[in-house]
């Protein structure tokens, strides 16, 4: 392997380990820029950082330039997220209530599959927590009542809804919707995926262009049709 060669994979490798984390941004990175302009412009060094990233079950995704990229982990790769690494020591019933409050929060910030766009869209999406918990509680009853709901949650999910729906929105306290979903929002802006901002008085969540690609991801996965039915109903909810 020549010198050159061998820079070129160094150079891959430490795009690849850029990319990974979404709170690097191109705007204050230098070397992220460098190493972003390579990419866009030498096709052969894009093969390269795309062939490390499949070698560390990992796919990258192309966002608008002064963006950056966006890295999806491929399932049970090593590096893989987990309920544990989001939030440990979680029982059963825990684990499956948080496990759908983050596909809830996918479906209501990109109801359906238009406004999750092209993969390059870099626009952002804003939302306010208080409106999110309101929806949350009142999918999660009409899931507890649906009477046919084989086609888009197994009984563990069903159980799941039926916790969601017991729960009150808003209160002191670690035992309602409101906390969990804030402490879901929080983990996610410490990923570089939300970020939290406050404009005419209003506590404002605002989705990355990152957050696009990760809930694109888990809809055209295994939770396509539980999505969709929740992405429904905020849709619903939106136009009325």
């Amino acid at each position: 392997m020549t010198n050159d060669q061998t820079n070129a994979l160094f150079e891959a490798a430490r795009l690849v380990r850029l990319a990974i984390n979404a709170r690097e941004t191109v705007a204050r990175n230098r070397e992220y820029q460098q190493l972003l302009q390579r990419f866009h412009t030498d096709p052969e060094f894009r093969d390269l950082a795309r062939t490390v990233a499949r070698g560390l079950d990992l796919q990258i995704f192309e966002l608008a330039r002064d963006v950056g990229l966006a890295v999806v982990n491929v399932a049970n790769g090593p590096y893989a997220p987990t309920l544990d690494d989001f939030r440990g020591g979680m029982r059963a019933r825990e684990r499956i209530v948080y496990g759908l409050l983050l596909a809830m929060l996918a479906a209501y910030v990109y109801p359906t599959r238009r406004a999750i766009g092209e993969l390059d869209d870099s626009s952002v999406v804003s939302i306010e927590l208080r409106s999110l918990v309101e929806w949350a509680s009142t999918a999660a009853r009409e899931m507890r009542q649906s009477a046919s709901v084989t086609d888009v949650a197994s009984p563990e999910l069903r159980s799941g809804f039926e916790a969601i729906a017991m729960l009150e929105p808003f209160g002191d306290g670690h035992a309602t919707l409101h906390y969990r979903f804030r402490y879901i929002l929080e983990w996610l802006g410490k990923n570089g995926l939300f970020a939290c901002r406050e404009e005419g008085g209003r506590e404002l969540w605002i989705a990355r262009p990152h957050y696009r690609i990760q809930a694109r991801h888990l809809m055209l996965g295994t939770h396509a049709a539980l999505l969709e039915w929740l992405g429904q109903r905020a849709a619903r909810t939106e136009g009325s």
